[in-house]
């Protein structure tokens, strides 16, 4: 009986609070289908809405341009993208207000509540380790803080099978050079 309580208390407890995932996770949008219909990014917050069985009911903020409605972005400022739906299975989103041609937009989805941290910079860390000890070795290490958002990815995807970086820690470490860009910051 006190393990359950107990239980009970923990799972209570750990209701809205922020989740940073370290990997990308696969997302659903029916609790009981676990349909995988989009990918959520790595250091992107959510807020817990619901634990059970191993799964998360979880709450996303970001930016959604009205001619991409399945992609939810980290910034209207650049392609950071957060979390994406397949076209045709994207969930309902809630319009919280309309800023520089996007709308800034809350959905609830479903993801398992495993590949996650409270600290993002603990994730930032990591991923810049990976940068530094991985991409300065053929050339001189590119400061994100130098490059726009959009030009990161496909600047990291051109050399990263040259690395020992992981392939999926890609995101992640993309993620964290889009994320210490110039135009984002």
């Amino acid at each position: 009986m006190k393990k359950l309580i107990l239980t009970c208390f923990l799972s209570a407890f750990c209701l809205g609070e922020s989740l940073y995932p370290t990997l990308v996770k696969n997302v659903w949008i029916d609790e009981n289908s676990k349909k995988i219909v989009g990918k959520l990014l790595p250091t992107n917050e959510i807020k817990v809405l619901e634990r059970k069985d191993g799964i998360i009911k979880f709450e996303i903020n970001g930016y959604q341009n009205p001619k991409a409605k399945n992609i939810i972005y980290f910034t209207p400022k650049a392609r950071v993208i957060a979390l994406s739906f397949a076209k045709n299975k994207a969930p309902e989103f809630k319009i919280l207000s309309t800023k520089d041609g996007f709308n800034k937009v809350s959905t609830i989805a479903y993801t398992d509540d495993k590949d996650f941290s409270t600290n993002l910079d603990e994730i930032f860390n990591t991923a810049k380790t990976l940068y530094n000890e991985n991409c300065g070795l053929c050339h001189a290490l590119h400061d994100p803080s130098n490059y726009e958002a959009n030009r990161l990815p496909s600047m990291f995807n051109s050399m990263a099978s040259r690395t020992a970086i992981e392939k999926n820690m890609h995101h992640t470490v993309i993620q964290y050079l889009q994320k210490h860009s110039k135009d984002i910051k």
